[in-house]
Formats: structure tokens, sequence, C-alpha cells
């Protein structure tokens, strides 16, 4: 087994679910890449399983990973100018803002998604991040999306919920595989969880509910 770059463990189990999944094509995409490694979704997938993709982030520290703030607005439009296929086996998803306005976004075909949310509000609030198009740094409280928001919006794009890790990522999974793996029991969530950030809203958020 290769080294695990993730944060908690995620890329293993990115890894597990692939052995469920035939790869249509071994690519992936990792929006908030840093510097490709560290803290990385992917870099398991290059480094150990030999799959080829391609890195952004709004300040890159690695010539490998392209500066772009990725926004709703121009989403789709960075991966066709970086030349990406059609088909991607996996995308990571974390820019500390507009997560959910990229993710609701895409058109590209997407076999699993993995994602950033904000586990600050409980599981029936829906609440998402107004989008700033020149992208977000750091984290804060007002970042991202509620896992009511997050779920919604891949339901909508014909995903299922297959794991959400230690209150940071949720992992998506195609419907069409639904039937190879365990339903995910919302009643494991421990929501709210403030895991270190005060409750202060500095960027504005939008309550649905």
């Amino acid at each position: 087994m290769g080294k695990d770059y993730s944060q908690h463990g995620e890329s293993l189990i990115l890894s597990e679910i692939f052995e469920k999944i035939e790869p249509k094509n071994k690519f992936f995409v990792e929006f908030g890449a840093r510097d490709g490694a560290s803290l990385s979704n992917t870099k398991y997938f290059s480094e150990t399983l030999n799959w080829k993709g391609l890195l952004m982030d709004i300040e890159p520290s690695n010539p490998e990973v392209h500066k772009e703030a990725v926004s709703a607005a121009n989403i789709n439009q960075l991966l066709k100018k970086y030349n990406c296929p059609d088909t991607v086996d996996l995308i990571s998803i974390d820019i500390d803002g507009n997560d959910h306005h990229v993710f609701k976004s895409l058109t590209h075909d997407c076999t699993v998604v993995i994602i950033e949310y904000n586990s600050h509000y409980s599981k029936e609030e829906e609440v998402y991040m107004v989008e700033n198009e020149a992208g977000h740094i750091g984290g804060e409280t007002s970042y991202s999306a509620s896992y009511k928001a997050m779920r919604k919006i891949a339901e909508e794009k014909g995903y299922f919920l297959y794991k959400e890790m230690a209150h940071c990522n949720l992992i998506f999974i195609k419907k069409e595989y639904e039937n190879l793996f365990e339903k995910f029991d919302e009643n494991t969530l421990s929501l709210p969880n403030k895991w270190g950030f005060p409750r202060n809203e500095v960027r504005k958020m939008i309550y649905v509910n």
C-alpha cells in the first residue's frame, strides 16, 4: 500500500470504492489542491495507482498545480481549458467557499465526488454561502454549505451519499452504483459540530430554512 496524503484517510476510502467500481479512464480532478500533496485526496491515486489528473488552486505552491479561482461561472470552461476528459472518475472539491455552487454547476460526468461541507449547522438546516467569483482563501465558520444543502444538490444531480468523513467531507457516488454499497445511516451524524471555529459569520450565508 502506498502513502496516504489525505487528512482523515479519505483517499484510502476512495480507493476502496474503485475496488467495487471499475474506473472508466483513471482520471481525477482536484480543486483546492494546494501543493498537490499536503492533505490531498488524489495524490494516492497518481502516485500509487498510476492515475492521471488535473489539479487547481487559488494559491498553488507547486507548478504542477494550475492557478485558478474556481467558480460556478467558470468551472466547466476551466475543465475544457485543461483538456479534461468528458468523463471523470473522481472529483475532489475543497475551495473554502464556493464548493456548493461549483458542484451545482458542474456538467461533467463524474462517478465519485468528495466535497467539503460545513458541519456547523444541524442536519435539518439548509444553508449555503453566497458565491464569490474571486474565490476564497482560508476557513471560517461561514463557508461552503450545510449537510442538507449539499446532499440536496447531490441528489438532484443523481448521486447518493456513501460516507461522511470527520465532519469535513461528504462522499457521493452515482446512483447507478447504489446497489454495490451499504446505505448511509443519517443517524450516525453528530451535527452541528464546531471543530474549532467560532460561530462568527464573516461571509454572507443564505438560510433556506
